[in-house]
């Protein structure tokens, strides 16, 4: 069965930086997938060509088996959503106006008389429905987001791309996320989340893609890519993976370096 989303060689140059090099990987459909590396590895970068708003310097992208190159702007939207890292939004939109803006796509189409589900279904499963009449810019950083994911979510697409979606919130509220990810990827729907928090894309992921300095670095499951010298090297800073004695998972604790200071 073809995979939902495939990226082949992607490489992407601005003048003379290489900021991705032959980069490959597949999501098969209701998969969560973790894109994890330091920063500069290339991670926004990637997720910007799998997007569509960035066109490689070479290498395909294809989302169920149609090169993204080849589609309108409209035809990109009913096939992927995109939580970017910040949703800058100075506009006196309530928060129910944003989450409404991601049934664009769908106008003057059948789909289009889901509108009104779409929305609430949206604002209820990330629990911002109490917000729905504020204005977003007057939303703390954690509830744009929450708001942002709504909007996301009631795009209704098969792909979804999430750029640090847990960078903003406190520990419930990245466990509500991170629950409510998996339950969209059991109705059929992929998302590849851009993670800094190791330990969050071990405990969801069905696999991670580990990137250094715009290169694969590890592609498979979280065990097999989080592990210790590979991340040491990767992050160059000496980190311990242990085993959690209650999921399983790996668990990565970065190694504390005493420092003195020179008297």
């Amino acid at each position: 069965m073809t995979a939902l989303l495939a990226v082949d060689g992607v490489s992407f140059e601005v003048g003379q930086a290489r900021l991705l090099d032959d980069a490959s990987f597949e999501a098969e459909r209701g998969e969560l997938l973790a894109v994890v590396g330091p920063n500069g590895a290339g991670k926004s970068t990637l997720l910007r060509i799998v997007a569509g708003e960035l066109a490689p310097t070479s290498g395909s992208v294809r989302i169920e088996g149609r090169p993204i190159a080849d589609m309108r702007a409209m035809e990109q939207a009913r096939l992927r959503a995109v939580l970017p890292q910040q949703t800058p939004t100075t506009f006196r939109f309530t928060a129910r106006e944003v989450v409404s803006f991601a049934r664009v796509p769908w106008l003057r189409t059948p789909e289009s008389g889901d509108d009104e589900a779409a929305v609430e279904e949206a604002m209820r499963l990330t629990g911002v429905e109490s917000m729905a009449t504020r204005t977003f810019p007057t939303l703390s950083g954690g509830e744009q987001t929450l708001v942002s994911l709504a909007r996301v979510l009631a795009q209704r697409t098969p792909l979804v791309l999430l750029d640090e979606p847990t960078s903003a919130l406190d520990l419930r509220h990245q466990a509500l996320v991170m629950d409510l990810l998996h339950d969209i990827t059991a109705r059929g729907i992929s998302v590849v989340a851009v993670l800094h928090d190791l330990n969050l894309a071990a405990t969801h992921a069905a696999r991670v893609l580990l990137l250094h300095g715009g290169r694969v670095a590890a592609f498979g499951p979280a065990r097999e890519v989080l592990e210790a010298s590979l991340l040491s090297e990767v992050f160059e800073h000496p980190v311990r993976v242990i085993e959690d004695p209650v999921e399983g998972n790996p668990l990565v604790l970065p190694e504390r370096r005493v420092r003195t200071l020179a008297g």
